[in-house]
Formats: C-alpha cells, structure tokens, sequence
C-alpha cells in the first residue's frame, strides 16, 4: 500500500485522512447500520 500511495503521490496520511472525510459526509451522525444498508450511492 506504501509502495502504490508513493507511486500516485500520496502518503497513507493522506489516504486515511480522505477516508474519515468521505465517512464523516456520508454519516454525519456517526455510524447507523441501518442508514449503511440502505443509502443511496
């Protein structure tokens, strides 16, 4: 994973903190299985 985060320019920081990002918008509220079943794309 370091191997390929270094060969597009990026470090696992940056993947990671993309990540929580993405979560945080998709999920405000926190986590809700519920919500995670049925979500829209």
């Amino acid at each position: 994973m370091t191997l390929l985060c270094e060969t597009v320019g990026l470090t696992l920081d940056d993947v990671m903190q993309a990540n929580v990002d993405k979560l945080r918008q998709r999920y405000p509220d926190g986590f809700d299985v519920q919500r995670s079943q049925s979500r829209q794309e």
